[in-house]
């Protein structure tokens, strides 16, 4: 998990639970972003 520390700071405790947890939120919020109607945007 380096590259989280990296966000997160070293002393960050992150169970197996909470990185699952984090994994599906930012999956979600990937498939969000891709199913975006970009039409009206410049």
């Amino acid at each position: 998990m380096p590259a989280l520390e990296q966000f997160l700071g070293s002393f960050a405790a992150l169970s197996p639970a909470t990185v699952t947890r984090l994994t599906q939120q930012w999956q979600a919020d990937h498939a969000a972003s891709m199913d975006r109607d970009l039409a009206e945007v410049d």
